[in-house]
């Protein structure tokens, strides 16, 4: 059981997405239909559907006045996520802005812009996301939440003075661990991984389970979920479950499975209930627009642990 879970947040992030109906062609001027901008980020949706399930949910990101970061960690906070800003170098820090450009019936394209964040800066955020782990921590038990594990979050990890009940993170392809940041995979309780980058990886994941004994939950968008366990010898699959008034947008899906799973299975659910669950809660989640999941949004726990 968990009191509370933290959350490598970093840096703020924002999703600008741009909808039209026209076609691409070098030169056009494309009309834009609607647009909206909301926050975003793999930490940050995973934070935001961690306390909409009830955990007592901490982030830990560099501190921004920004106008358009604002967006994200307001949000946060709205939703009673406890954001703890670490004020950088230079006091402010701008956002991650991923402008998502969805041309009606076609594959969507993203454009990340990444800010500009020092040495200082991520020698700061350690300080405070290490201070924070440490006061969540002497009220009880606790989770961390480490997003897509990159460098900077990998190093922090080793500097934390008091050890999390359970740790997870998420893998990816365009972020793949290097020979530092793998060095905390022994220190994983559960790993989540999108299938493209599994079957990218697979030789190189099947070796760190089979060293670490992690628990593995491969997903597969539409089609489900799968997980290996640490025992290498059971594995599952699961079936999504698509909301009865249409699949709007999958945007995010990932991080609210990731949330849901950890909010269950670290506070007393079996796996296999767990997994349900948070098949049921992202099913939900893809019936709207926007990666970050609705205010309103719920799952059924006797349902989904059927």
């Amino acid at each position: 059981m968990i009191q509370s879970m933290v959350v490598w947040l970093e840096v703020p992030c924002v999703d600008r997405s741009l909808f039209t109906a026209a076609a691409f062609e070098p030169g056009a001027k494309i009309m834009v239909q609607r647009s909206s901008t909301l926050g975003g980020g793999v930490p940050g949706n995973f934070a935001a559907a961690s306390r909409l399930l009830g955990v007592t949910t901490v982030a830990v990101g560099l501190k921004t006045t920004s106008p358009l970061a604002r967006i994200d960690y307001d949000d946060l906070i709205e939703r009673g996520v406890q954001v703890h800003e670490v004020p950088g170098q230079y006091g402010s820090v701008e956002p991650i802005v991923c402008t998502i450009v969805v041309p009606e019936g076609h594959d969507r394209t993203i454009l990340i812009e990444d800010p500009l964040i020092t040495a200082t800066d991520y020698d700061l955020l350690r300080e405070g996301f290490v201070q924070r782990t440490d006061d969540a921590a002497r009220r009880g038990p606790i989770g961390v939440y480490l997003g897509v594990l990159r460098q900077q979050a990998a190093k922090t990890f080793t500097m934390l003075r008091a050890a999390p009940r359970f740790t997870a993170c998420t893998l990816e392809s365009a972020e793949w661990p290097t020979e530092e940041t793998a060095s905390v995979i022994g220190n994983m309780d559960v790993i989540f991984v999108a299938e493209e980058s599994f079957a990218a990886h697979r030789d190189q994941i099947t070796g760190w389970q089979e060293s670490h004994a992690f628990d593995l939950i491969v997903t597969l968008g539409k089609h489900g979920s799968r997980s290996i366990l640490s025992d290498g010898h059971m594995e599952n699959r699961y079936q999504a479950v698509p909301p009865t008034t249409g699949v709007v947008d999958t945007s995010g899906a990932g991080d609210c499975f990731a949330a849901a799973y950890c909010a269950q299975r670290w506070n007393g659910r079996t796996h296999d209930a767990s997994m349900r669950f948070a098949a049921v809660l992202a099913g939900q989640h893809t019936a709207n627009a926007g990666a970050r999941v609705r205010h309103d949004l719920s799952a059924n726990p006797a349902h989904a642990g059927q």
